[in-house]
């Protein structure tokens, strides 16, 4: 038989009953906690205490699936479920959403058993851990509420070119009408041009981080650092890829004075006439001008660049015979051909297109190894959540996919792409390498 409990005993008996009473009464959640409070059940495995958590912890309802049964697992569930009327992306994101609010709470209540166990500490550490924890889960709630009601303003979308001035105007208006049906949202097309493109990129590299300004970029935004010595933000660190839009071949064109017929006459008429022949573009580092270098790296030509302000102007002084050639996208470069105004050479792409099918590829007509292709993409401010950015990808990607949007790209000569935000961010450090290579080689260099 035990004695009478001395006094440091009942003091510790009745705390034991008053957690015992305050866990007792709490709804949200309930775990079972180790008989000795000098000993806390903290060597658990994560899955251990993920599970717990998981069965104990009820589940609001969210995009309408329905909380899970507590005691049942998963694949018993779905096994005796009829087939959901829900889209598989909208349950994946459920479920995401799910494991990551229990994990939040797990590292939270690990907390908060380290507080309520902390008997021996000072009473003002303890209210600092406290006040940490109520900061804690004030965070959680509305960092939670934040990606779940996004977006709730109109989205901008930053062309660093000037209306009109390219596809990369084209294809932000033409993701833009459709992505503001999708997602609810008025979208603003923002045309900041200049510097070949530098200055709308930096307006969103120094734009709050929060899914309401992006970017809509072509391969300028990766070769821009190789051409200019001071470049106010880094493409690869200050910028988060979402999803290419598209990609889409340039067409070869000449004026009708050049009396080439093909790409090998070409190449002739300006071997035998050095420096004489120029060509426009958009400016240093947008895709025409690469094209146009690539071009002359792989025939030794030697013709002069004509840079202006956007692809526009140049196309006009290039039917206006200021220019000799240009190698520009086809949506801009084909109704000149058709109406005579310009003479079509070949694609630059490695297949024939269907818009142009008796077109032959650079390759084709007499240049081995050149391969180009333009495409635009858009991009995220550095810091953005990674559900905001996953929610872009997911809207963005349906978008290109429709067949009202794949018929419109069709008419232009583009291909929908819609990769995920890891596979743009890999060809992204590849194309960089890639045209930073033929940059350095050549010893290309801005004015500025």
């Amino acid at each position: 038989m035990l004695g009478p409990l001395n006094a440091e005993q009942r003091h510790e008996q009745e705390r034991q009953q008053g957690r015992a009473q305050s866990i007792e009464g709490r709804t949200d959640f309930t775990v079972e906690l180790a008989a000795d409070p000098k000993q806390p059940a903290l060597d658990q495995t994560w899955d251990e205490d993920l599970l717990a958590i998981e069965l104990h912890m009820p589940c609001r309802q969210v995009g309408g699936v329905k909380p899970r049964p507590a005691g049942v697992s998963r694949a018993a569930r779905l096994a005796s479920a009829s087939p959901s009327r829900h889209a598989p992306d909208v349950l994946d994101h459920a479920r995401g959403a799910w494991h990551s609010y229990c994990v939040c709470a797990l590292s939270l209540l690990r907390i908060r058993k380290y507080v309520r166990n902390a008997s021996m500490q000072p009473f003002t550490t303890r209210s600092v851990l406290y006040r940490f924890l109520i900061v804690a889960m004030t965070m959680l709630v509305s960092n939670m509420g934040l990606a779940q009601a996004y977006p709730t303003r109109p989205i901008h979308i930053v062309v660093p070119s000037s209306p009109g001035a390219g596809v990369t105007d084209i294809m932000a208006r033409l993701v833009g009408q459709h992505l503001s049906v999708g997602i609810g949202q008025q979208i603003v097309i923002d045309n900041r041009p200049g510097a070949s493109g530098i200055l709308g990129s930096e307006v969103v590299s120094r734009a709050a981080p929060d899914g309401y300004t992006l970017l809509i970029a072509n391969v300028s935004l990766v070769v821009n650092p190789y051409l200019y010595p001071k470049m106010p933000y880094d493409p690869l660190k200050d910028f988060m890829p979402v999803t290419m839009v598209n990609s889409a071949p340039l067409m070869l064109v000449v004026h009708p004075s050049i009396t080439a017929k093909s790409v090998t006459e070409l190449i002739a008429y300006a071997k035998s006439h050095p420096g004489q022949l120029n060509y426009g573009s958009g400016g240093l580092g947008s895709t025409p001008f690469l094209a146009a270098e690539l071009f002359k790296s792989l025939s030794g030509i030697d013709v002069v660049h004509v840079p202006y302000k956007g692809g526009a102007p140049a196309l006009s002084d290039l039917v206006g015979g200021q220019l000799s050639f240009m190698i520009e996208n086809m949506p801009g470069t084909m109704p000149y051909a058709k109406a005579g105004n310009l003479r079509a050479l070949a694609i630059t792409s490695p297949q024939r297109s269907r818009l142009a099918p008796d077109l032959p590829t650079m390759a084709e007509a007499g240049v081995p190894g050149y391969e180009m292709s333009g495409w635009n993409g858009i991009f995220a401010v550095k810091g953005t959540a990674p559900e905001i950015v996953l929610k872009l990808h997911s809207e963005v990607a349906k978008v290109l996919h429709t067949p009202e949007v794949r018929q419109e790209l069709a008419a232009l000569g583009a291909e929908p792409v819609g990769d995920t935000p890891e596979e743009f961010g890999a060809f992204l450090k590849a194309d960089m390498a890639r045209w930073g290579k033929i940059i350095q080689e050549k010893n290309i260099r801005s004015d500025l």
